[in-house]
């Protein structure tokens, strides 16, 4: 993990890269995938040991067992990196680049500088054997013969149930629209820094009475305003006069924002030193933005483009490494499950939590985040599934896929929690401003722990089936 975080720090440096919150989001996949590739690896190990092989033949043929599963996860994971970085823009290239290096680099250091260390110390005279396991944890998760495909039902009524609440919530006269950033919708931002902590509810209301007292044109005004970073700095958003061309509008809409934040600047602070940071750097505004309409709309499509791609993309590899669309659909299904949840649940939450929770490129970038875990650690689950067909053609396909969940189970229970637990310390401890975007990854772990077990082997499954009945139906008539 030291080397990964070196390797990819390193190529970014090199690359003069700004390390921007989808570029982060980046990041915390890669190290969710580098953990992954090593449990897979130790898992495998764990299981050749079990079977009576000594220590460096288990090593050795521990590798050759995962590295299908690494090599299917990664490129798979490439290749939506890839799509993004051609189609997306801004923060989602960024997103892209950080993630395709990341890919790489956690790659390279899981199948061989972590060989490398292993075989190393296997040939020492003096090595210990190691079990790859602890005794609190020995017989966690092992041996488990759940029937998963047997309670299939119950996993396709508890996915139909979350999936109809995730578009009522998405349906505005329901729940209210969606909380759009200004990256969607067009609008200013505001960075604001005051002397003393400020109540975001008391300066909205000033702020809303002075810009609705210019709203001679009736538009829909929208008016945002959250804490930003510390309690005496916020963010303001709004879409006033934002089809508006005038040269002077920028010093208008300053001027508003001065009038409506003035009881709370402190004493003596001028309209001039409100605007500049030069004559007053602790107070004002700090940074400001602007996206028109127009910018808005190529920026929506842009994203929409990069993600129906990345979905295509990963549909097509899958059927070409796994040689039927069963699994290519089942893959499709889970992710289309997880990208409803996800935006279902910011349409029905933004109102009541505590933090901001704003559709925009950021939130985007968590999606894709998102789509990555999720297909990883369905294409894991695949590639076992493969594995048993391969080595029992004749046995109830059920048999084999209910093997492969219940072999895996301790892999995805290790991967996931340990990228629960990261993402959890950055929730509590990263600050406001990255608190909205590392909640959709949380929900994202959940649900795309949830669809990868629950929905993906078992769609693949229902069309096997199909095919297998018309196949023996066609073989009845000859």
């Amino acid at each position: 993990m030291l080397c990964n975080v070196f390797l990819l720090v390193g190529v970014l440096a090199s690359f003069s890269a700004v390390l921007t919150l989808p570029g982060i989001a980046g990041i915390v996949l890669t190290m969710g995938m580098a953990v992954d590739a090593n449990v897979l690896i130790y898992e495998r190990i764990r299981e050749e040991i079990k079977a009576g092989k000594n220590l460096r033949k288990a090593i050795d043929d521990g590798f050759k067992g995962a590295i299908s599963a690494i090599v299917d996860a990664n490129v798979t994971s490439f290749l939506t990196g890839a799509i993004l970085a051609i189609f997306g823009t801004g923060p989602i290239k960024g997103f892209a680049v950080t993630y395709m290096i990341g890919i790489v680099s956690s790659f390279l250091t899981a199948v061989f500088i972590t060989r490398l260390l292993l075989e190393d110390y296997a040939k020492k005279e003096n090595a210990k054997e190691l079990t790859f396991t602890t005794k609190l944890m020995a017989n966690f998760l092992q041996g488990m013969n759940v029937n998963f495909v047997g309670a299939r039902k119950w996993f396709y009524g508890i996915a139909g149930g979350l999936v109809i609440l995730g578009i009522l919530g998405l349906d505005p006269h329901i729940f209210g629209k969606l909380n759009l950033g200004i990256d969607f919708s067009g609008g200013r931002n505001y960075i604001v820094r005051f002397e003393q902590p400020v109540n975001t509810q008391e300066v909205n209301n000033a702020l809303t009475e002075v810009f609705m007292a210019q709203n001679t044109e009736g538009e829909n005004l929208s008016m945002r305003v959250i804490t930003i970073g510390s309690a005496n700095q916020i963010r303001v958003s709004t879409n006033f006069r934002i089809n508006d061309n005038s040269e002077t509008l920028d010093d208008e809409i300053e001027a508003l924002l001065y009038e409506g934040c003035k009881p709370y600047l402190g004493e003596n602070v001028t309209l001039e030193q409100f605007k500049s940071t030069e004559l007053n750097p602790e107070i004002g505004i700090m940074q400001s933005q602007k996206v028109g309409p127009a910018i808005a709309d190529d920026i929506t499509s842009a994203a929409f483009i990069a993600v129906i791609c990345a979905l295509i993309g990963i549909f097509l590899y899958i059927l070409l490494r796994f040689r039927n669309f069963a699994y290519s659909v089942g893959a499709l299904a889970a992710l289309t499950h997880d990208t409803i949840l996800v935006l279902g649940a910011y349409a029905i939450l933004w109102k009541v939590m505590p933090f901001s929770m704003e559709i925009d490129q950021a939130f985007i970038a968590a999606i894709l985040t998102v789509i990555g875990y999720s297909i990883n650690d369905t294409v894991v689950i695949f590639d076992r599934v493969r594995e048993y067909n391969t080595l029992y053609p004749k046995r109830d396909k059920a048999q084999n896929i209910n093997e492969a969940l219940n072999a895996t189970l301790s892999r995805t229970f290790s991967t996931s929690m340990s990228t629960f637990v990261v993402l959890l310390a950055i929730f509590i401890f990263g600050g406001e401003t990255i608190r909205g975007f590392v909640f959709a990854l949380l929900l994202g772990v959940i649900v795309g722990t949830f669809s990868s077990m629950g929905i993906a082997p078992h769609i693949a499954y229902e069309i096997q089936m199909a095919q297998q009945r018309r196949r023996e139906k066609k073989f009845a008539k000859k």
